[in-house]
């Protein structure tokens, strides 16, 4: 993508688009291929090959310390203190 604009298979990206531009990984389970080469305005850079491999989302998990909590009247407690979330995937 560049700019959030969806760029097309074998499209070129300027050296003034690079800052914008942005790869979205497909749906998990799914490869993307990504042959990248440079360009100064005479000769051609090596081609570099990047293989991205969409991993599957791994749901968060609580862990609840207690399940009964004991309280006053008006008692208030913070949320850390009564529940705590953990994410293997660390994309929240």
């Amino acid at each position: 993508m560049v700019n959030g604009t969806v760029v097309p298979n074998g499209a070129t990206v300027t050296a003034a688009q690079l800052a914008q531009t942005s790869f979205v990984a497909g749906a998990a389970g799914v490869s993307d291929d990504l042959i990248l080469t440079g360009y100064d305005g005479k000769a051609f850079s090596n081609h570099v090959e990047i293989h991205v491999n969409a991993t599957s989302n791994h749901a968060p998990v609580l862990t609840v310390p207690s399940a009964t909590v004991g309280a006053t009247a008006g008692q208030s407690f913070t949320a850390s203190s009564l529940f705590g979330p953990t994410d293997a995937d660390n994309d929240r």
